[in-house]
C-alpha cells in the first residue's frame, strides 16, 4: 500500500475511511469503503467499528476540541480584552498578500441557455470573461451547455494578474493532456491546496512543462513588448495564448521553482495562523456551528482541500503556483477561503449526494469541485471549444482582439466588479465593452454582466446615520438570534459583535440600490453609452447572497445561518445590460 492509494481513492470519488494505517511509504487511509459516520462530530466516517476504535486516540483531539464546545468563546472574550479588529493600533481587515487566486463570490453559468436562447440553440457562441479571476465561471458555463450542443464555443479569457493567468494556463493545459478523472484531481489541488504529492507535481511537469518550454525556445529572440501567440489543438479543443515574453516566462518558472516544503509551510502558516490575527480568525469561527469551526480551523492549519478524514502525509511538495518564486512567500491573504467561490447550497447538495459526514464542509467542497472539473474535462472532449487567453488590463483587451471580435461579436460579456467606482467605473465599463456585445438584431439575448460589490455600502454612507433603519434591522436580527443576544452592553461581547455584523443581511437593499442609481445618474449613463439595464436578470440572480425569506418562513433560519457562516454581507448586486438597439 503506497501514498498514492489515498489519491486513487479520491480520484474514484470515494470518501476515505479516516483510520490511518502504515503503508509502504508512510501513513495512508484505510482503503475499505467507509459508511459509518461519527455521530458526535459528523466530520469523519469509517469502514467499520474496529477502524473507528483504532482511530479514536487521534480523532478525539478533533471530536473533543474546545472549538466544538457549545459555550466556546473567542480568546478576547475569555481574556476580557478589546479584540484587535476594534483597536486603532491594528485596524487592518487584510493580512498577507492581496492576490485573488481564489474566487470571492459564487461561480455562475454566464449562458443559462434554458432561460435565454434555449437548450436547442446550436449556433456558435462567443463568450468574453474580461476580468476572469480564476476559472470557476468558465467551468460552470461550459458544463451548463447541453450535451448535444453542436456549435463552436469561443471563450475569450483575460485577467491583468500574471499569476492568475499563469495558474489558469497550467490548469487548462492539465485538462487537455490528462484523462478527465486524473485531470480533475490534479487541477483541484493545483487550484486550492498548499501542497501536492511528488508524483502529482512530477506528472504535471512531465506533461505540461514541455509545451511551455517549446514556446520559450521559439520566442527567445523576440522583443519584450510584442504580444506572442501560440495555439495548441487537441482534437476539437483549442487553447490559444497571447502573452508577452515576461508572462510566458512566469509560466515556465512555476515549474522550475524548488522550495522545501518546510519553508513553504513556515511561510503559509505565518499568514494563515499569525498570532496577531487570532481575533480576526475567531470572529469568523464564532459565526459557525461547533463542528464547522473545527473543519475550518483544520483547513487553515493544513492548507489542504481534502475530506476531513483524509491523511495528507503524502503531500510533501509545495504547490509552486501559490508561493512567490523568489521569496517563497505565501501569496494569499489570511481570509482567502475556497468556499467563497462556490454557492453554499450547491456544496451542501453535493455532500448529501455523496452521503458524506454532514459537517465536513471542505470535504463536500472537495467533491463538489472535483465533480465539476471531471464534468468539464469530459465535456470539452466532446465539443468544439476554443479558449483564447490574454493578460492585460481589461480596458486594453478590445484593441487586442481579432478584427472579427472587435464589434458586435459576443453573446455574453462578464466583467466581474470592474464597474465598481473604485475600479474603472460603470460608464467606462459600458463604453469599453458595450460595442463588443451583439446588437439586438443579431441576438435578443446578448448580455453584458456587471457586478457591484461596494454600491450598497457607498449608498448607505451617502445616506448617513439612519436610526430608524438600524432599529428595524436589530429587531429582525433578534428574531434570528433570539437566545444568542447578550443581556449586558459589553461592546466586545462576541454575540453582540455577531449581531452587529448580521445587520447587513437584513438591510433594505432595494432602497440602497435606488439611491446608488441616483448617485451615478443611470439615465445619463444609458444615454451616453447606448446600453440599457434589463428589467429582470435572465442569467444570474440580481442579489445572489441576499436574505429574501422573512423570519418564520420555511427555510429562513437555515438561509440566515448559512449566510452568516459564509461571511457574505448580502450586498453583492449583479446588473445585466443589453444594447439599446
Amino acid at each position: 500500500m503506497s501514498l498514492e492509494v489515498n489519491i486513487s481513492q479520491l480520484a474514484q470519488g470515494r470518501i476515505p475511511c479516516a483510520n490511518v494505517k502504515e503503508g509502504v511509504d508512510g501513513p495512508v487511509n484505510c482503503v475499505t469503503q467507509a459508511n459509518l459516520i461519527c455521530s458526535r462530530c459528523y466530520l469523519v466516517q469509517y469502514c467499520s467499528y474496529g477502524c473507528q476504535v483504532t482511530h479514536w486516540p487521534q480523532h478525539k483531539l478533533d471530536c473533543n476540541s474546545a472549538l466544538r464546545k457549545p459555550g466556546w468563546q473567542p480568546t478576547w472574550a475569555s481574556e476580557g480584552r478589546r479584540p484587535a479588529f476594534m483597536s486603532t493600533a491594528m485596524p487592518s481587515e487584510s493580512f498577507g498578500h492581496l492576490r485573488f487566486l481564489y474566487g470571492n463570490i459564487a461561480a455562475f453559468d454566464v449562458l443559462k441557455l434554458a432561460h435565454n436562447e434555449g437548450t436547442k440553440h446550436n449556433k456558435d457562441l462567443n463568450l468574453c470573461f474580461a476580468a476572469s479571476g480564476d476559472l470557476r465561471n468558465i467551468i460552470e458555463s461550459v458544463i451548463g451547455m447541453p450535451d448535444d450542443y453542436s456549435g463552436t464555443c469561443l471563450c475569450v479569457v483575460n485577467d491583468k494578474d500574471q499569476l492568475v493567468v499563469a495558474r489558469n494556463v497550467v490548469m487548462l493545459l492539465t485538462s487537455l493532456v490528462f484523462p478527465p478523472v486524473i485531470a480533475a484531481v490534479l487541477i483541484l489541488h493545483i487550484w486550492y491546496s498548499a501542497r501536492l504529492t511528488p508524483k502529482m507535481l512530477q506528472d504535471v511537469k512531465d506533461r505540461v512543462r514541455p509545451l511551455i518550454a517549446e514556446v520559450l525556445k521559439k520566442i527567445e529572440q523576440k522583443k519584450d513588448d510584442v504580444l506572442l501567440h501560440k495555439t495548441w489543438t487537441f482534437g476539437t479543443r483549442m487553447l490559444s495564448l497571447r502573452l508577452y515574453k515576461q508572462q510566458w516566462n512566469l509560466i515556465l518558472r512555476l515549474f522550475d521553482a524548488e522550495q522545501p516544503v518546510s519553508k513553504g509551510e513556515e511561510e503559509r502558516q505565518y499568514v494563515m495562523l499569525n498570532d496577531t490575527r487570532v481575533d480576526y480568525r475567531e470572529r469568523r469561527l464564532f459565526t459557525m456551528s461547533p463542528s464547522r469551526r473545527v473543519c475550518s480551523h483544520k483547513m487553515q492549519e493544513s492548507g489542504m482541500l481534502l475530506p476531513f478524514g483524509s491523511c495528507s502525509d503524502g503531500y510533501t511538495s509545495s504547490n509552486p503556483t501559490l508561493f512567490d518564486n523568489d521569496s517563497g512567500a505565501w501569496l494569499l491573504k489570511d481570509s482567502a477561503d475556497p468556499l467563497a467561490g462556490w454557492a453554499l447550497k450547491d456544496i451542501l447538495a453535493s455532500g448529501v449526494r455523496r452521503g458524506g459526514p454532514k459537517e465536513d464542509i471542505y470535504g463536500h467542497l472537495h467533491f463538489h469541485i472535483r465533480d465539476l472539473l471531471e464534468n468539464f474535462c469530459q465535456k470539452t472532449t466532446l465539443m468544439k471549444i476554443h479558449m483564447d487567453m490574454y493578460c492585460v488590463n481589461a480596458t486594453e483587451l478590445p484593441s487586442l482582439l481579432d478584427d472579427r471580435l472587435k464589434e458586435s461579436a459576443f453573446d455574453r460579456i462578464e466583467i466581474s466588479n470592474i464597474a465598481d467606482a473604485n475600479y474603472i467605473g460603470l460608464e467606462k465599463s459600458l463604453s469599453t465593452f458595450g460595442p463588443l456585445l451583439k446588437n439586438r438584431k443579431q441576438s435578443s439575448h446578448a448580455t453584458l454582466i456587471t457586478l457591484f460589490m461596494n454600491a450598497a455600502e457607498q449608498a448607505a454612507q451617502a445616506r448617513g446615520y439612519d436610526i430608524e433603519a438600524m432599529m428595524t434591522g436589530m429587531q429582525k436580527i433578534s428574531q434570528f438570534l433570539p437566545s444568542k443576544l447578550p443581556a449586558n452592553q459589553n461592546p466586545y461581547n462576541p454575540a453582540a459583535l455577531r449581531a452587529s455584523a448580521a445587520k447587513d443581511l437584513v438591510r433594505d437593499y432595494d432602497k440602497l440600490w435606488a439611491q446608488y442609481k441616483r448617485m451615478l445618474d443611470f439615465p445619463t449613463i444609458v444615454k451616453k453609452t447606448g446600453m440599457k439595464p434589463k428589467v429582470k436578470n435572465t442569467v444570474v440572480e440580481a442579489w445572489p447572497m441576499r436574505l429574501y425569506k422573512r423570519y418564520g418562513e420555511p427555510g429562513a433560519q437555515e438561509d440566515f445561518d448559512n449566510l452568516m457562516e459564509s461571511g457574505s454581507s448580502g450586498n453583492e448586486r449583479y446588473v445585466e445590460w443589453m444594447r439599446s438597439e
